[in-house]
């Protein structure tokens, strides 16, 4: 082993090919080892091998945006080429440290989608930014998906993929999970802290199994007067995809025990092992009578041990490079991927399904410009070029009204952010 890796450093950096490559670079800023390098270049290649279009999105996928040529994100990108991140060593991270931002498709082909902000139908896309347009509050939302160059990845297991997206759906519907300065500001830290599957990582993974299908969780409560940045309680970008994740998996694993469970019931109870037995009447009895209890008290934390790979982590300070990072390498408990790359999608800002979800920052060409304004689904260039001026920090730095349902509204400036909270998720 230690010679094939000697061998692929010594291919690597003596390679003329790789000398002025970006990869190359890469290795050369100490971001990654020739070895992940060249697997990561490897990855590059079946990614843009495969060309994606909307109608090859399914509930559960994530998709990972690079930085915007007219967005630059220098300050996501130096965060993300730290020499270590979330506990793991800048060379052995397998995530492309230019990657801005993640979400989550959760519309099925199969459903009516809306055609508007917050209309009927299944949106796009659950994000955890802050809005655009004039709806700019800072929660998790169900919208559609920003102009982009998108990697993506897709849950192996199809069935998962739609649970994670329902999930989502539910916590998107009335905008009261906020996005979380806090958890912004931990994706950055060099030790595992933030990510780390600890005992107050568990037991939030079973509080988001609990209300995995409300649409104004506790566990996203924070007391009234808080002001935005102290939000600690909430999602950010590449945190919320985790959330969504691990709560599907504790209900996936319990809806299998419930069923078998019922199951067992219908068997003869002398052909059917004393403790299994009991364990199916309990579960049978608990699902007909209080299972909302069970699940509040029991249910998700008797299957953590389900929860492997990218689940088995504490999502609050996982950054989108760390995401990939955990896709790419994370595990079944069979050994089996737990996501696999799929491919590019290019989302252009003409072809985006609404103007709320529009950057003003990114332009549209002149001829899409013109007929969207005809059409009435941009304000007109006047009002765009005022609304653009007016929302210039898009570009950069996360800035927003606070939600509208909070009940003591509070503006924030630049002052209050730290030059680690300032990554600009938009």
């Amino acid at each position: 082993m230690h010679s094939s890796a000697h061998g692929v450093l010594e291919v690597a950096t003596s390679s003329e090919p790789m000398k002025d490559t970006q990869k190359g670079k890469e290795i050369r800023k100490g971001l990654l080892t020739a070895a992940a390098a060249m697997a990561h270049a490897k990855l590059e290649k079946q990614m843009q091998s495969k060309q994606l279009s909307i109608g090859d999105m399914l509930p559960g996928d994530v998709l990972l945006r690079f930085a915007h040529p007219t967005i630059p994100h220098p300050r996501t990108e130096e965060i993300q080429s730290r020499p270590v991140m979330n506990g793991i060593p800048s060379p052995q991270n397998f995530g492309d440290y230019r990657n801005a931002h993640a979400v989550m498709w959760v519309k099925n082909p199969g459903n009516p989608g809306n055609t508007e902000a917050r209309g009927m139908g299944e949106p796009q896309v659950v994000d955890a930014r802050a809005g655009l347009g004039e709806e700019n509050i800072m929660a998790v939302q169900p919208t559609a998906l920003q102009a982009g160059t998108y990697w993506v990845y897709r849950p192996t297991d199809a069935h998962l993929g739609d649970v994670a997206a329902q999930v989502g759906m539910r916590w998107a519907d009335e905008g009261k999970v906020p996005y979380s300065i806090p958890e912004l500001s931990q994706m950055g830290k060099p030790t595992d802290e933030f990510v780390k599957f600890d005992e107050e990582a568990k037991e939030a993974a079973v509080s988001f199994a609990v209300e995995a299908f409300e649409t104004n969780p506790k566990w996203a409560e924070n007391p009234p007067d808080t002001s935005v940045k102290k939000m600690e309680k909430g999602a950010q970008c590449a945190s919320l995809v985790a959330k969504t994740y691990q709560a599907a998996k504790l209900r996936v694993e319990h809806a299998k025990k419930m069923e078998h469970a019922r199951k067992v019931m219908t068997q003869d109870a002398e052909a059917v092992p004393a403790d299994d037995l009991a364990d199916a009447i309990l579960a049978h009895s608990l699902a007909d009578a209080v299972f909302e209890g069970y699940m509040a008290n029991k249910g998700p934390a008797e299957h953590l041990d389900s929860l492997t790979g990218l689940m088995a982590h504490k999502p609050n300070g996982i950054a989108p490079r760390t995401l990939e990072h955990l896709m790419f390498t994370g595990k079944n408990a069979d050994g089996s991927p737990q996501f696999k790359p799929i491919g590019v999608l290019e989302m252009k800002q003409e072809d985006i399904l609404y103007a709320e979800s529009r950057n003003p920052a990114i332009p549209l060409p002149p001829e899409a410009a013109a007929a969207s304004a005809a059409a009435n689904k941009t304000p007109t260039p006047a009002a765009e070029q005022k609304n653009a001026e007016s929302s210039a920090s898009n570009t950069s730095k996360v800035r927003a009204h606070i939600q509208r349902s909070y009940t003591a509204p509070e503006l924030y400036d630049d002052s209050m952010f730290s030059d680690d909270e300032l990554i600009g998720e938009k």
